[in-house]
């Protein structure tokens, strides 16, 4: 809409979810959609008026706020050689001195060096250009930092108080690439002790840490650190995410079907064990069940006690349908329930539905990553992240990667949020914590779309066509107080 002088904008259906609030025999109160008044209203839509950006009570749902940044009126645009930012204000008939403009650089999740700017003004429909006095780049080594300009009201207004943020924009001062680190001395690690049975290998490092390969399932049976259990289950392979309303109405769970169970639709083919002084790898090759599709997973266990996973799907045919997501799936014990992430928030986003949610470091517990949505379905997604960790009060577990990566972490099996035909369930009464932890780390999930709810695909660009994919990630456990971006360089070495 901001192509063409003749539009006004983009005319959302809907403004507010239809339901209405009802308690459930324990007292419990939900938001009731079509299906939940008895015979009265035998023929409904189900819950397909419960599209709104905010709830029946007015409270936000999470795509509102990639609304509000689409709508914002004004808009920044920086050049780095010679620190000009342009700011255009968008408004039809106000200037833009009712705003408080400020700037900040951030770098390993802290605030390097911030300011107040002023403009002159800036006319309704103008543009301004101001030079800021940022530090050299230079002098901005072994990190990637970021340019981000808040726009705040000076006063309050009517409806909004003073300081309210009006726009924002962010801007990447160097491009992404791996935070350099010197490379580690595997003679001062020490070796590793291996033992290899029939059906497992037990490896342990300097620091006593284990890990047990099982040779049977191709799977790790067991991995402690510092004596403390990381994981139950997995890494798994995961091509399949919990239908969406819109993918509902599209035909997903139809279509993709042949994706869906990871668990059993994959035939184990071949393991190979390799192994030297300093690292232990296990091969996995699985065949597809329904298509001549492989899949190849490597897990590779060093003396510094980081475990590598590398994903590879080999895609035959040429006429499958496309894969909701590309990655892997592991379950923690359930008090690995506080996260840190460095990537976009601290909403949910999603390849195309992201530009609301800026670049920094965050945390909050897994619970809170789950948004109860009217009917259980996709939540709680993560783009562009550096790392991801995990953590209990003792011990934690970091994902990072070479290049960005997605993911999402849950507090009840991920299984919870799929669809069930007629099932009649609702995010806040059917989705409640239980006894373990799902994390899901993605190359990709593909789009959620929204041109409507009734047929509309994910457009094409945000779609993962089946086709052959690599995937490569590292896992990191690390003890509770340590330096986040320390254990992030690890990763990096």
């Amino acid at each position: 809409f901001e192509k063409y002088p003749s539009l006004q904008g983009g005319f959302i259906w809907d403004w507010v979810d239809q339901t209405i609030l009802k308690s459930n025999d324990s007292g419990k109160e939900y938001w009731a959609y079509g299906g939940d008044f008895g015979a009265e209203f035998a023929e409904n839509d189900s819950n397909f008026c419960a599209n709104g950006l905010v709830a029946a009570d007015r409270s936000l749902n999470p795509h509102i706020y990639e609304v509000k940044k689409v709508y914002e009126p004004v808009k920044f645009s920086f050049n780095t050689d010679d620190n000009s930012l342009t700011v255009k204000n968008k408004y039809d008939f106000i200037d833009l001195n009712h705003l408080e403009f400020t700037w900040e650089i951030m770098g390993k999740g802290e605030i390097i060096s911030s300011g107040i700017f002023e403009t002159d003004g800036v006319n309704p429909g103008a543009k301004e250009v101001v030079i800021l006095p940022l530090p050299e780049l230079n002098s901005l080594k072994n990190a990637e930092y970021f340019f981000n300009i808040k726009a705040c009201l000076k006063e309050d207004q009517a409806l909004l108080d003073k300081g309210h943020l009006i726009a924002w924009g962010q801007f990447i001062l160097m491009d992404f690439s791996p935070i350099t680190a010197p490379p580690e001395n595997k003679i001062e690690l020490g070796l590793l002790e291996i033992k290899e049975s029939a059906t497992q290998v037990i490896i342990t490092n300097q620091q006593n840490d284990i890990l047990i390969f099982d040779k049977v399932s191709g799977s790790i049976k067991s991995w402690r650190f510092r004596g403390e259990k990381l994981i139950q289950k997995g890494p798994e392979p995961n091509l399949w995410r919990a239908p969406t309303d819109n993918d509902l109405g599209n035909g997903m769970p139809q279509r993709c079907a042949m994706w869906r169970n990871a668990a059993t639709d994959w035939k184990l083919v071949n393991i190979d064990i390799q192994k030297t002084v300093h690292s232990v790898t296990m091969i996995v090759e699985s065949k597809h069940n329904h298509s001549s599709s492989r899949m190849r997973l490597e897990f590779t266990y060093s003396t510094n006690g980081i475990l590598a996973v590398k994903e590879s799907l080999n895609i035959i045919q040429n006429d499958l349908p496309e894969i909701p997501r590309f990655g892997l799936k592991l379950t923690l014990p359930a008090d690995f329930d506080q996260l840190n992430w460095f990537g976009r928030g601290p909403h949910e986003s999603y390849w195309d539905r992201k530009i609301s949610a800026p670049i920094a470091l965050y945390s909050g517990s897994v619970w809170e990553q789950t948004f109860p949505y009217i009917r259980p379905q996709e939540t709680g997604h993560k783009t562009d992240l550096r790392f991801m960790a995990l953590s209990n009060d003792k011990v934690g577990l970091m994902a990072t990667g070479k290049k960005l990566i997605e993911g999402s972490v849950h507090q009840y099996p991920y299984s919870d949020l799929d669809y069930i035909p007629k099932s009649q369930k609702h995010g806040l009464l059917d989705i409640k914590p239980k006894d373990q932890v799902d994390w899901l780390i993605d190359y990709k999930q593909m789009g959620v779309g929204g041109d409507n709810s009734w047929g509309a695909r994910t457009h094409k660009q945000y779609t993962l066509p089946a086709q052959n994919y690599e995937f490569s990630f590292q896992l990191i456990p690390f003890k509770v107080g340590d330096n986040i971006f320390k254990i992030y360089e690890q990763g990096q070495k």
